[in-house]
């Protein structure tokens, strides 16, 4: 293919702050003079004009917003029909155009692959066992399907790269992609200076606090030692919330904007990613903790063990006491030297290449 042009059949709106894997991987695939237009499409919105477009970033990046479909997207039926609507809008802009390559992450989106098939590949972005991760049983189902059915299968992991030959038996048709970083160091970069007023030694947390994240072992490291300080930079399950918020080290800083994380993580003295047992995702943070170049430490996930020696794996309470009191002692500037110089074979660019790469030469 000389040219491509690109379906985003979206989780997260495009605007979200919370910038991840849909938008970034797009943004970098739109500085490829190949890449001829992304259309991204935003989930339903109650405050978008139905099947309207807006542009964002770039003349070749156009936004799809809904409204007014079906309620109960939960149902596989009405999600569905609600599919048919919105590819019924679209035609308008699909057809006698160039040939498109459509991207999908929610299982349940398969209601949709069959007609987007007709104006070319359908490629399934698995990032999570989406059964496993919602405890749903009837999720692995349109998984495994989703997986049979589309043209070619991206993943994130080896474990699910394994999975996925299994299910489809053509591994020429199914590529590994991690996640990835945008994450900048900039010296100028003074986000994050309200943070300094904490004690240090101060320990990062940036992401998503929810069911993936350990919130026990937290609360134990934080009896266990006091005088460390639990920096906690992103949006935390209310419930959860609750619990932490009286803990009187364990700080909650909540929301920033994406182009100040890195400036939050650079006030910190130890960067953390406490996974529970399971998890079988791509942990994207670890990317991006590794342009700060301060000591990392994570739960025994695949992305830690991919990323040693540049991130420490601990297994328990007091594995991770150890390496947080090795971290802090840690006076090698080599070692921040070197794990600044491996983020950069993890950025959303590279991504990016790699996968107009392989559509090239895959028969989609």
């Amino acid at each position: 293919m000389d040219s491509l042009s690109f379906i985003n059949l979206a989780k997260e709106d495009w605007a979200n702050h919370r910038r991840a894997r849909k938008q970034l991987l797009f943004e970098a695939l739109l500085k490829y003079s190949k890449v001829k237009e992304v259309l991204y499409i935003d989930p339903p919105n109650k405050s978008a004009k139905l099947g309207s477009y807006s542009t964002s970033h770039s003349a070749r990046l156009k936004i799809w917003k809904n409204k007014n479909l079906l309620p109960g997207e939960r149902f596989a039926w009405i999600r569905s029909i609600n599919r048919t609507v919105i590819y019924c809008k679209l035609y308008k802009h699909l057809r006698n155009k160039h040939p498109w390559c459509s991207f999908f992450y929610n299982p349940l989106d398969i209601a949709l692959m069959k007609y987007l098939s007709k104006h070319g590949p359908v490629i399934y972005d698995w990032t999570e066992d989406w059964s496993t991760y919602y405890n749903n049983p009837k999720l692995g189902f349109y998984q495994n399907l989703a997986i049979k059915k589309a043209s070619c299968v991206i993943t994130v992991t080896k474990s699910l790269q394994s999975r996925a030959k299994k299910l489809k038996g053509e591994s020429s048709k199914i590529l590994l992609l991690p996640n990835a970083t945008d994450w900048k160091l900039d010296k100028n970069n003074y986000s994050g200076k309200e943070i300094t007023r904490i004690n240090a030694p101060r320990i990062g947390y940036f992401g998503h606090v929810g069911p993936w994240f350990d919130k026990e072992l937290l609360i134990e490291l934080s009896q266990a030692r006091p005088t460390w300080q639990w920096i906690i930079v992103g949006y935390v399950d209310p419930l959860v919330a609750q619990n932490l918020n009286s803990i009187c080290n364990i700080h909650l800083i909540g929301q920033k904007p994406y182009k100040e994380l890195s400036g939050y993580a650079a006030q910190c003295q130890v960067l953390v990613a406490p996974y529970r047992k399971g998890v079988l995702g791509d942990s994207t943070k670890l990317y991006d903790y590794l342009t700060v170049g301060l000591p990392i430490i994570s739960s025994p996930i695949e992305t830690a063990f991919r990323l040693r020696p540049h991130v420490y794996i601990a297994y328990g309470i007091n594995s991770w006491i150890n390496a947080i009191n090795d971290a802090l002692k840690e006076k090698n500037n080599s070692l921040k030297e070197g794990r600044q110089k491996e983020s950069l074979k993890h950025t959303w660019e590279n991504r990016a290449a790699v996968l107009l790469d392989w559509l090239k030469n895959v028969n989609a």
